[in-house]
Parts: C-alpha cells; structure tokens; sequence
C-alpha cells in the first residue's frame, strides 16, 4: 500500500509538471495520452497513471503519386470466380510497372498456352513472353504462334506476375477469350451404337456432380484425360468455372478434353435415363458400404456404356442421383488404418475419382449384346433377322 501511495504521489507531480508544459509551451506531450483510469480506495475517486493505450494511428493524407499508383493498378481476371480454391500468393509484387491490358482472361503456364493454342477453342489475343532464357517448350509455343499469327510480346517477369496473378506461369501467359462447353439437354439423342468405341468398348463417360474446388476439379480433368475417359459431364449450376486455374491444375487437360453442360437437375436426370434406355448404366461412387447397391470396387467389371458420377467434396450425391444410380462403388482401405492412428474415413475427390477411373477403365471388357442391356426396339430387329441357318447344328 505504502509503494501505491508513492506512486500516486509521484504520478501527481507529474501530472502537474505536464499541466506547466502545457500552459508555457503550449504544445501536448506524447504521454499525455498514454494514461489508463484506476480506482485508488484511499482517495475514492478515479486517478490517470500512465501505461494507458495510444491514440489511433492518424490517417494518411494521398498525395499525388498515390492518387497516381491506384489508377495504374487494375483488377486481375476472377480465375476463380468466387469459388473456393483462391490459392495463396507467396509474394507480394511491388512493382510499379503498369499491368498490360487484357482483354478476355489470362492462361498461365506451359502446357495450357501451348494446349489451347492447338486446341483452337479460344480465341488468343495476345502471346506474352519471359524476356530471356527461354526454353525450349517456350520456344515450341513460339513458333506455334508465329504460325497461327498471334501478336506476341516480352515482357518482365514481374509484369507475368502481375498477368497470373503471382500463380506459376513457367515465363509465359496467354490473354484468350473464355472457354465454353457443350451443352447437353434432354433431347440429345444417345444411340447404342453410339455408346461403342471403334474396338468394341463400351464408352466410359464421367459425371462430376457440383465440384466447387477449381484444383480438384482440374486434377480430375488430367486423370480423365489420362487414362482415357470420352467425355466428362458437369452441371451448370454449384460447379466449379472453367477457368485459368482448372486449367493450369489440369495440365492443360480442360483445353482439349470432350465436356458438355447440363443446366438442370431435370435435366440431369432425363439425361441420366436415356442414358440407361439405350443400354448402359450409371454408377455412383459413396463411402458408405451398407447400402444395397454398394459394391466393393476391386473386382467390377465393365462390358456396357458407363457413366461414373463423383460428389461433392463435402455432401456427396444428392438422394435422386443416388437413386438414378445402378451401383455404387466403395474404396476399401488397405490394412488397419484407423487403430493406428487418426480417422480419415475417405480420400480427397480427386484422388477417389483417380482410382475408380483406373480400375474400370482397366477392367474393361468387349460389348457384349445381352437383354439386360439392350433397348426393345434393338431387340425386336434382331429377332427378325436371325435365320434358320445361323442356329447351331445339333450334335449326332
């Protein structure tokens, strides 16, 4: 109690030597302000020490070569258009050379300029380029351009920086116009020997169902394209953009793989049944093994056009997909995984759907034409084309 009272003395002599500076200099020391109210029971009232919080930072006044830089600065393309899967920027770029114009969005990297450009879907505007130490994939895509007649230019490694949004560019961009799909309505027509490949296997479509994660949903498109899928389907609506980011997450697979759009969900489910009436199935994927149509994925063979559908990275498929559904195939974990250590009771989309896809498309076989999994109509023609002489002889 005794050093509260010294220092409350001392705290008043202080307060008073300020009140002096105040009065001759007329001027406010800093520490005035750095005072905290404190309740002292000898006194009974309220006393300022010192220790107290400081004032608000004051705002800064723009000058003109602030009002300058802002209006030099322009807004990136939205790659991810307000989807999850931003990526992070790792650095901050500084400088302060004006970002080139752009007129459609800006693709990054090796694979998808040189892709896109083959590919013939976009329409390029312009070719930017690192100003040396060019190698030789960058030097490929130059001479592919020089040929289509698309205007190029070289530029700083800080102006691709600026172009990719400080996203890997491996020293190129390409400012193109926007990728579109397909779409595909219920009146498509889907034939059963449309669904048949030259050498007699059944077509393998996949149906991504509302991913939003533009890295996943770009690591799905390589695996597809990899390992042969014909045509990847997604809905319209909660799916992820074909943006910039997907493409350069796909190696350049969103450039070239065959994709359609479905608008609706009706839609989607019309789709779904056309699909079945000319003799194929539909197969979804779950983590869940209790139901009746799960079936263990090792093992499942595939002699009929097939669409494989993937959730979403947090519901899955919804309750009237599942039920359009013929199977679902279940991956089980190898070995004692969960006493070990901790619960991870599922994979990561991309690398779920990476798995299914190499196990069917490996356990393909040829098509064979049986009443299951044929349409009435394909029946009826053949019942009235087959001949006597095509019977088996009977033995003697």
């Amino acid at each position: 109690m005794q050093k509260l009272d010294t220092f409350i003395y001392y705290s008043k002599k202080c307060y008073e030597l300020v009140g002096r500076c105040r009065k001759t200099l007329e001027t406010t020391p800093v520490f005035v302000n750095q005072v905290r109210p404190v309740y002292a029971p000898k006194h009974g009232k309220r006393l300022a020490l010192p220790g107290g919080s400081l004032n608000k930072k004051p705002k800064r006044v723009k000058n003109e070569t602030d009002i300058e830089q802002s209006k030099t600065r322009i807004k990136y393309p939205p790659y991810n258009y307000g989807l999850e899967g931003e990526g992070k920027s790792s650095r901050k770029n500084t400088s302060k050379e004006k970002c080139a114009e752009v007129k459609g969005e800006v693709l990054f990297g090796v694979f998808p300029v040189k892709l896109a450009l083959e590919a013939g879907r976009r329409k390029p505007h312009r070719l930017f380029l690192k100003e040396r130490g060019l190698t030789d994939s960058l030097r490929e895509t130059l001479t592919l351009a020089d040929k289509l007649g698309i205007e190029k230019e070289f530029v700083s490694k800080e102006m691709l920086d600026k172009l990719s949004g400080d996203r890997p560019h491996q020293g190129i961009c390409l400012d193109a116009s926007h990728l579109y799909a397909n779409n595909l309505d219920s009146e498509t027509q889907m034939r059963s020997e449309d669904l048949i490949e030259e050498n007699g296997l059944p077509k393998v479509w996949l149906l991504t169902y509302r991913i939003k994660d533009p890295m996943n949903f770009g690591a799905i498109l390589r695996s597809a394209f990899y390992l042969g899928v014909d045509k990847v389907l997604f809905p319209k609506r909660y799916s992820c953009a074909l943006s910039p980011v997907v493409s350069k997450a796909s190696a350049g697979a969103l450039e070239v793989m065959d994709l359609a759009c479905i608008s609706t969900d009706t839609t989607l489910m019309e789709v779904l049944e056309r699909w079945k009436k000319a003799g194929g199935q539909v197969l979804g994927t779950t983590c869940d093994n209790s139901s009746d149509k799960s079936q263990q994925l090792i093992g499942c063979s595939v002699d009929v056009p097939t669409i494989i559908i993937v959730g979403n990275e947090r519901e899955g498929l919804d309750k009237d997909v599942i039920k359009s559904c013929d199977k679902l195939l279940y991956i089980n974990p190898i070995g004692s995984v969960h006493a070990s250590g901790p619960v991870i009771d599922s994979l990561n989309v991309s690398v779920a759907t990476g798995i299914v896809l190499y196990s069917v498309m490996q356990n393909r076989q040829k098509y064979s034409r049986t009443p299951s999994c044929q349409p009435e109509w394909l029946l009826d023609v053949a019942h009235t084309q087959y001949s006597s002489h095509d019977k088996p002889r009977e033995s003697a």
